[in-house]
């Protein structure tokens, strides 16, 4: 047991005051084995029938109960201690320290409870932590002070920088910026009248403001009363504004914007003083500081910190701020903190004395920002005050002169503003303002806050304009960032930034909440770093022109509504107030589908289409485009319509219209390539139509531009039944109405498989010609019937429609994403249904909707009645396919054999041809699909 007693004492660490020391918490965790304790027990001669119990309770919260009595000797008397547990479970350790002599002496013999008394305060040092309540301590009670570094205090107190051993401060009590567990004391002191009602009051007012955890108000992070003396704990800063006017200490502020955001920090946490409100303790209060001065604001980096809280005060809101002054700092005092003529007798201050003294603050900050320490000491030089009184000649500094401003205070604002920007101008007659000798002159600090808020963002907003101007002179291929510099210009006019300071403004257009203050200055912040300084990072102007669209899309989140709106249609007047095609093309690819701005985008797009086709005939896509049409909607269809179209004079006739809407997206490439696929397509069908009997495609007449509803309509010949018999105009009905019109008289075996065939032959065709279709399905294939068809009769020929989102099968070939009816989405691939916008149309996906076609036609049955049943609602893309080739897929073996539903599993997994791609990573088209051919020799082998 001598050796653990040893190795006991060994773990002592001294306190700072080297007269006693400490055993650290959590030290015996590791010297206090199972082994170690048994064997201290059996030294001790402790009875073998205890020892298990002993050894538990030392283990599990006993251990420093344990340790004093083995540097006392008395390790066997553990057992007493457990027997005093009164059967609460708690642990032995939580009853120490133990109050008194006393306490002891009826669980140990007298001599051994004066021992353990006088040893336990080796272990019992304190424990900080955050938001923990005013504690009164035994006067023997041994601190974890390691290194104490004295300070110089204030009026009332002495100040004195702690270092914590490491294992006596919780891990909530340090942040990143103090990670060395130093902490400041203050002690009051004891020869101060009313000492103990001082400090009580700040105490007070300290805990209210602690609910607020606010971070420009000093953290009280406890309190603790030892021998009558009172001692407040708390985080240590860095040094104080004083030492910083006075050039006594480095600055970390590196720009105007950054002294003036700090400044707004110290505004907001003045304004929640004044008045103070807190919904957990459903209580409002007016506050007043009454020591308002640079000694009294700590810094922390670039934050400033009110503190010291010894003359501040709390009241009920009914019975307003007005309290005797207590004097403070002669120099930052109101006028009417002291009546001058009157042998300096205290008046009656409030409120508004907290903003003259934050006003004389302010202009010493202005000061040094200006003009540097040197200045701010001249500053105070030139505020002496010479007053002759009966008792003889009085010079002090102050701001004031009893009942006017100190007229040397006047000119040297008035100096300042000189050379002054436009923010410290503005700041300069806030000052003013705040230092009226009339109190009722004053603003408030919500007032004086919100002046704050608007100076910051006017300073920050300027900077990061002008550096944004110098450094990008946007030409006209640089135009995409001359238009994120215009939306920021407009941004500021909306919010008032154009200008002298209006209250009414700037309150309608927010920045009175902090959040919103903060979040916007981070985000001018962000423009300067990330957009103006990182040129060296060798981005090119267009990732620039994105990095600061996206902060003026956060900067436009931040107003209201309307304001947005003004902003947007104050954007659509500048930005489309132009003839010039490539200036409208750029603003649609800076507010493409993604933007939140996308209405910019689809006026940009109509007017450039408009253009477009006004401009003079070139390229074969305006070979086939009609002149003035007319048309008169006869009937609508899923992905056509019939209508009567009447054209240059001529007669009306019936024709099949396919429609395609354009939005922004339709100018990702340049306009004349959009007419080129739209002429492609009808040449490529009409010279197709002509040729091959054998594609079953319909005749284009031509296209037209409606640019009212921002269409393109491709106009075809409705397809002859080819029944010569009869003058009858034709019906046109789609698979899916064939099908249900004649679900109950299932067409012949070999119709379905020759109806099959002739998809796959046009499909197979279309794809070696380089084209994919992108739009197959049952509402795309249409029949052209007579009146008197019958629905037992032979399946007439089929033509295959819906070529509005067609395009070569070309991998640098612009090509726009389809817009599916709902009822046709079944019918997409699920790797383009489920990533439109990052999965690049392939042929594959062709021949997996013509496989659910297929399905169609060997059941006869429609995909929408096998897909929309309870069973399968809200079932993904993929599990729905899955759910196809599961319960329907085999049945084509009884309907249609087993090599027509192979066919179909072929198509529906994609297995048609070689998985080859070029050097670029794209689907070599046709000849990944250079196997197609036995899809139709399996299909031909399948019919009787």
């Amino acid at each position: 047991m001598a050796e653990l007693k040893t190795q006991i004492q060994a773990k002592r660490y001294p306190s700072s005051d080297r007269r006693f020391s400490f055993v650290p918490e959590g030290v015996l965790e590791s010297l206090f084995t199972v082994d170690k304790i048994r064997s201290a027990l059996r030294h001790s001669k402790t009875q073998r029938d205890r020892e298990y119990e002993c050894i538990k309770s030392i283990q599990q919260g006993g251990k420093k109960t344990f340790a004093i009595l083995v540097l006392i000797q008395r390790a066997h008397q553990i057992i007493n201690f457990i027997e005093n547990e009164q059967l609460q479970g708690s642990e032995l350790d939580a009853k120490l320290p133990y109050s008194s002599k006393a306490a002891l002496e009826s669980i140990l013999p007298k001599p051994d409870a004066e021992d353990f008394y006088e040893k336990q305060w080796e272990f019992t040092a304190p424990i900080f932590r955050r938001k923990t309540g005013h504690r009164c301590l035994d006067e023997r009670t041994i601190f974890p002070f390691i290194e104490t570094t004295s300070r110089e205090g204030g009026g009332f107190g002495a100040i004195y920088q702690e270092k914590l051993h490491h294992s006596h401060s919780t891990a909530d009590l340090w942040t990143q910026k103090r990670p060395d567990h130093t902490i400041v004391r203050k002690e009051l002191k004891a020869s101060h009248q009313d000492t103990t009602f001082e400090f009580q009051r700040e105490c007070r007012v300290l805990s209210f403001l602690n609910c607020l955890e606010h971070p420009n108000i000093v953290e009280l992070l406890g309190s603790y009363t030892l021998n009558g003396i009172h001692n407040l704990i708390f985080p240590v800063a860095d040094h104080d504004l004083n030492a910083l006017l006075q050039g006594q200490q480095p600055s970390d502020f590196s720009s105007e914007q950054d002294f003036l955001f700090a400044l707004c920090g110290l505004a907001s946490a003045l304004e929640k003083l004044h008045t103070y409100s807190c919904e957990d303790l459903d209580v409002t209060l007016i506050g007043c500081h009454h020591d308002l001065k640079p000694d009294n604001i700590l810094l922390l980096g670039t934050k400033l910190i009110l503190a010291d809280f010894g003359l501040s005060s709390f009241k009920p809101a009914s019975e307003g701020s007005k309290t005797t002054c207590t004097p403070g700092d002669t120099r930052y005092l109101a006028p009417e903190c002291e009546d001058w003529d009157n042998s300096f007798q205290p008046g009656e201050v409030g409120r508004k004395s907290d903003i003259w003294s934050f006003g004389c603050v302010l202009s010493e900050v202005i000061t040094y920002m200006m003009l540097g320490p040197f200045e701010v000491n001249q500053f105070e030089q030139s505020q002496k005050v010479t007053l002759e009184k009966s008792d003889g000649r009085w010079t002090l500094c102050s701001f004031h002169a009893g009942t006017k401003l100190n007229k040397n205070v006047e000119v040297w604002l008035t100096t300042l503003d000189h050379t002054a920007t436009t923010a410290c101008k503005g700041m300069l007659n806030l000052v003013r303002q705040m230092l009226s000798i009339d109190p009722d002159d004053r603003p408030y600090a919500d007032e004086v806050a919100r002046c704050l808020r608007f100076w910051t963002i006017e300073s920050i907003f300027t900077h990061v304009n002008v550096a944004l101007s110098s450094r990008y002179r946007p030409y006209r291929r640089e135009l995409d960032m001359l238009i994120e510099m215009e939306r920021l210009h407009l941004w500021g006019q909306i919010v008032g930034l154009k200008g002298p300071y209006d209250k009414t403004v700037w309150h309608k257009n927010t920045f009175t909440v902090n959040n919103s203050f903060h979040q916007t200055f981070q985000n001018l912040k962000d423009i300067e770093e990330k957009v103006v300084l990182r040129s060296e990072t060798g981005d090119d102007l267009h990732t620039k022109a994105i990095q600061l669209r996206m902060i003026n899309d956060k900067l436009v989140h931040t107003l209201p509504e309307a304001s947005q709106a003004a902003l947007n249609s104050l954007l659509e007047q500048k930005l489309l107030n132009t003839d010039d095609l490539g200036f409208l093309e750029l603003i649609k690819q800076t507010f493409d589908q993604g933007s939140q701005h996308r209405s910019i985008g689809t006026l940009a797009a109509v007017r450039y289409m408009n253009q477009l086709c006004e401009a003079p005939t070139k390229g074969h896509g305006r070979r086939m485009q009609l002149g003035e049409v007319f048309s008169k909607l006869q009937k609508s269809f899923h992905l056509f319509s019939i209508e009567e179209i009447s054209a240059e004079g001529k007669h009306p006739t019936q024709a099949l219209v396919e429609k395609i809407k354009y939005e922004e997206f339709w100018l990702n490439k340049l306009g004349e390539e959009l007419f080129d696929r739209i002429g492609s397509v009808l040449e490529l069908l009409r010279t197709a139509s002509r040729s091959d009997k054998e594609l079953r495609l319909p005749s284009p007449i031509g296209w037209s531009h409606d640019l009212p509803n921002h269409t393109f309509k491709l106009i075809f010949s409705i397809p002859n039944s080819g029944n010569a018999s009869t003058n009858d105009p034709p019906r046109i009905q789609t698979l899916r109405q064939y099908i249900e019109a004649s679900e109950k008289h299932r067409p012949a075996l070999d119709d379905r498989f020759l109806l099959a065939r002739r998809l796959t032959g046009t499909l197979s065709k279309l794809h070696k010609i380089k084209w994919v279709h992108k739009n197959i399905s049952a509402f795309s294939i249409i029949f052209s019937l007579q009146l008197d068809d019958r629905p037992h009769q032979k399946i007439p020929l089929p033509y295959l429609i819906g070529f509005n989102y067609s395009r070569p099968s070309d991998p640098e070939w612009w090509s726009s994403l389809p817009q599916y009816d709902i009822a046709v989405t079944d019918y997409c691939h699920p790797e383009y249904s489920t990533q439109m916008t990052r999965v690049r149309y392939q042929p594959r996906f062709d021949w997996y909707s013509l496989g659910l076609v297929m399905l169609e036609i060997g059941l006869w049955r429609t995909l929408g009645s096998m897909t929309k049943k309870k069973e399968t609602e809200g079932m993904s893309p993929h599990e729905l396919l899955q759910h196809v080739q599961r319960k329907y897929v085999p049945l084509l073996d009884f309907y249609m054999g087993r090599g027509y539903r192979e066919v179909v599993e072929r198509c529906l997994v994609g297995d048609i041809g070689p998985e080859t791609s070029d050097r670029e990573g794209h689907d070599t088209d046709t000849e990944k699909f250079e196997l197609v051919q036995t899809v139709e020799e399996q299909l031909a082998n399948c019919s009787f």
